[in-house]
C-alpha cells in the first residue's frame, strides 16, 4: 500500500530556532498582550471567519502563539474585535 503525500501545511508549526528567527514579536520586542487594543495588528492573524490562524500559518513560536491568542480573545471581550467575522481595516 502506497501512502499519499500530504498537500496541506504540517499540522504543527516550526521548529523553536526556526520560528525564534523569524518571530517579529521577539524582533521589534512587542508583547502581544499589551497590544490587545490595536485590532488592526491582531486581524492580520485571523482567518477570513475570524477564527485564529494556527502556528502553521502564522509561524510564531509556541509562547508569542499562545500571548496573540490571549491578545485577540482580551480584544473580543473588550468589544474591540468582532467575535465572527474578520473586520476590513
Amino acid at each position: 500500500v502506497k501512502k499519499r503525500r500530504r498537500s496541506q501545511l504540517p499540522r504543527s508549526g516550526p521548529s523553536a530556532k526556526e520560528a525564534a528567527a523569524t518571530d517579529p514579536f521577539l524582533f521589534y520586542n512587542i508583547d502581544p498582550v499589551k497590544e490587545a487594543l490595536s485590532a488592526h495588528l491582531l486581524n492580520g492573524y485571523l482567518t477570513t471567519m475570524g477564527k485564529i490562524k494556527g502556528r502553521n500559518e502564522t509561524l510564531l513560536p509556541r509562547r508569542t502563539q499562545r500571548r496573540m491568542g490571549k491578545a485577540i480573545r482580551r480584544a473580543r471581550n473588550l468589544g474591540i474585535m468582532p467575535n465572527m467575522v474578520k473586520t476590513a481595516l
